[in-house]
């Protein structure tokens, strides 16, 4: 080249350095791409339903629901969508099923099924069935909705920039891609009674959410012809499918194991209402109880919310004052009836004073049934004393005494 050429050149590839340098330095430079790759410590996963999940069992044990032993059988994506779709949606959803169950502890237990297992280990002589616990209850059911693409929006800008310079050819490409797609997921729930195989009315969940996914691709690229090389940087923004279906399965597990154990559990769930098949339920029960029993049961409910009074079945005056507190508390009228029941039932507060006065409770139920059996003893002793004991003639009659 000759020396003249050169001058003139220099200002075009002194430009083109410049814009180099310029794109090379700033932030969107995929090598300066704010990206976290610090090594981090194994983290527990967590979910908005987890804290939901740790106080089913608590809630269990606060409103006296007794012990429940659930098998879940093994649950796949009914849809078929997950090959295709390249795991998009897991297939297999049965371990998260079984790690909801086992981390909700109270009275309810997981009982697992792996029929190769328990053959084999009977097989082997290392384990038999006496002392094995058998499920109340088997939950069955999968995925049975995935609406990959109901809203896909998009958009794509592309610029390069291309020159010559003597012999030598720079150019420049930058690409910007944003992508934002929709999708329904559904799971269905049932519940089986183990001893008859049928499944359970009203024990179902059908619970369906939408999972907005976002990806945004920057991508930046420098090419010199001749001696290339390339740089390209991606960040994405995804809200996970499989994460969604998790959130899934806890809600259906809480809802399907709270309405069976008629227990408020939609106070465990950020925004949920009230459902009414258990609300019903409690109703129901209480108007089917005699005038005694439904004066014990508003007692009970009473002692759990912290009142210091005495599950007799008397109407007494603690009982009257108790009922008097709490209706200022809540706003209504409190008295031996329906609508008191459900605000009581409905708010006892679910913590481990409220269990231990459970407990309490139990004790006081033990002593009763033990009181009662001993007075019905009593009782039936007086009778057998006057009964007529037939001697020899039948005319004759001795009293027992």
């Amino acid at each position: 080249m000759k020396r003249a050429e050169l001058f003139e050149s220099l200002p075009r590839l002194m430009i083109v350095i410049a814009v180099l340098s310029s794109v090379v330095s700033c932030a969107v430079n995929p090598l300066h791409t704010d990206l976290d790759l610090a090594q981090t410590t194994p983290e527990q996963n967590t979910t908005i339903f987890q804290d939901a999940i740790d106080k089913l069992g608590l809630m269990n044990e606060i409103y006296g629901a007794g012990e429940l032993y659930v098998m879940p059988k093994y649950m796949t994506d009914n849809t078929g969508t997950s090959l295709p779709t390249r795991g998009e949606i897991p297939r297999d959803i049965t371990e998260m099923v079984k790690s909801t169950l086992n981390s909700i502890g109270g009275g309810i237990l997981y009982v697992p099924y792996d029929p190769e297992f328990m053959v084999n280990t009977a097989k082997t002589g290392y384990s038999d069935y006496a002392e094995k616990l058998l499920p109340h209850v088997i939950i069955s059911g999968g995925i049975t909705e995935f609406d990959r693409g109901l809203v896909t929006k998009g958009e794509t800008i592309d610029a390069d920039w291309n020159r010559s310079i003597s012999s030598e050819s720079y150019g420049i490409d930058f690409s910007n891609r944003k992508k934002h797609s929709l999708a329904k997921i559904s799971l269905d729930f049932n519940l089986i009674d183990f001893k008859t195989f049928t499944g359970i009315p009203k024990m179902q969940t059908t619970n369906t959410i939408k999972v907005h996914k976002a990806v945004a691709e920057n991508g930046l690229g420098f090419t010199v012809y001749g001696a290339s090389f390339g740089l390209k940087g991606t960040v994405k923004k995804i809200q996970g499918r499989h994460g969604a279906v998790r959130l899934l399965v806890q809600a259906s597990i809480i809802q399907l194991l709270g309405r069976h154990q008629n227990i408020p559990y939609w106070r465990l769930v950020p925004g949920a209402k009230a459902d009414r098949f258990v609300m019903e339920s409690i109703t129901s029960k209480f108007y089917d109880f005699s005038p005694e029993q439904r004066i014990r049961n508003i007692q009970q409910l009473l002692y759990l919310h912290g009142y210091e009074i005495d599950p007799n079945g008397q109407l007494d005056q603690s009982t009257k004052q108790a009922l008097h507190s709490f209706g200022l508390k809540h706003n209504i009228q409190a008295d031996i009836n329906g609508p008191t029941v459900r605000q009581l039932f409905e708010h006892i507060p679910v913590n481990y004073h409220s269990r231990s006065r459970q407990n309490r409770l139990d004790h006081i139920r033990v002593k009763l049934n033990n009181q009662n059996f001993s007075d019905s003893s009593l009782r039936l002793q007086e009778a057998n004393s006057t009964i007529p004991v037939v001697v020899n003639d039948a005319t004759k009659v001795d009293e027992q005494v």
